[in-house]
């Protein structure tokens, strides 16, 4: 007898495949907004202008960019990079609930878990090394990955719904 876990609504409000569906459109939106925000970033910054840093959605991947040395251009493009390998990750969720192809399903919930599993040691890793300058800006991220475990949930129950 295993562990059950039984979740019926997406946010008491929807179904879960509706649910899915607007999880996959939020995050996928949100990827494809950071990617051209990265791509102007480095735009601006290949011409010669400065980047202001709260402009960079790089969060704690620009942490470690910054640590270990790298140069601006290696951190926006970095962020290209990933931002571009989220939005299709996510777009593999869209496609799959509205497609109601749950092996799109299965992947998207590898691939986010693997990236979720990466976000939460970045976050261990920023309280222990104390990289975040104030307690808000970690309680956001704790709040942030919450969420996105919630989420993550949410999409799995509707998979095995």
């Amino acid at each position: 007898m295993g562990l059950e876990l039984k979740i019926d609504k997406c946010c008491c409000l929807f179904n879960l495949r509706d649910g899915s569906l607007s999880i996959g459109l939020t995050l996928l939106i949100t990827s494809l907004l950071n990617f051209f925000a990265n791509l102007i970033a480095l735009i601006i910054h290949g011409s010669g202008g400065s980047v202001p840093h709260g402009f960079i959605t790089g969060g704690i991947f620009g942490n470690f960019i910054t640590m270990a040395g790298g140069s601006m251009e290696s951190l926006l493009v970095g962020l290209l990079v990933i931002n571009l390998a989220s939005a299709i990750i996510h777009a593999l969720l869209v496609y799959g609930v509205y497609g109601n192809r749950k092996d799109f399903v299965l992947i998207w919930l590898i691939l986010f878990g693997l990236m979720l599993l990466f976000f939460l040691i970045t976050v261990i890793v920023n309280i222990g090394m104390l990289i975040s300058s104030t307690f808000g800006y970690t309680v956001v991220q704790l709040l942030i990955l919450a969420v996105l475990i919630y989420w993550w949930l949410v999409v799995y129950c509707y998979r095995s719904g």
